[in-house]
């Protein structure tokens, strides 16, 4: 997943040089990454999985990566499309806030234990992470 963010370092940087945003750019895939970066984040809380620090730290620092990427796409997005970009990306990460909040307080509230959380998380983290990006 790290892997998969910094892979699209370069295209941002060009981004920032130009001050422009290609219109055949897809923000939808970081939006994406930002989800499952978030999932994999909640795995390794300890409220979830004890002792999974690393797997909280690496997603956290992916999670801020790809919060940087869309605050750039949106800051320089061409102004005739701009505001159907922003309608669609907002609209995108509102829904999926309501998911994860859903699904958290789910997690949190309905399961007692933390082996249940473990094993619930896990397999929406592998699952969900499984898919490729779009």
């Amino acid at each position: 997943l790290f892997t998969n963010i910094c892979v699209y370092r370069p295209k941002f940087i060009q981004i920032c040089k130009k001050k422009s945003v290609d219109e055949d750019f897809q923000q939808h895939r970081h939006v994406v990454t930002v989800m499952k970066c978030s999932l994999w984040v909640f795995y390794g809380l300890p409220l979830v999985q004890k002792d999974s620090i690393l797997v909280t730290t690496s997603n956290g620092v992916g999670l801020v990566i790809e919060a940087i990427y869309l605050a750039v796409f949106l800051f320089y997005c061409d102004k005739d499309l701009q505001l159907e970009r922003i309608q669609a990306t907002g609209a995108c990460l509102i829904v999926e806030i309501g998911v994860l909040c859903l699904f958290y307080g789910h997690t949190l509230l309905f399961l007692e234990n933390v082996s249940a959380r473990r094993k619930l998380v896990g397999v929406v983290c592998t699952v969900y992470c499984s898919e490729p990006d779009w």
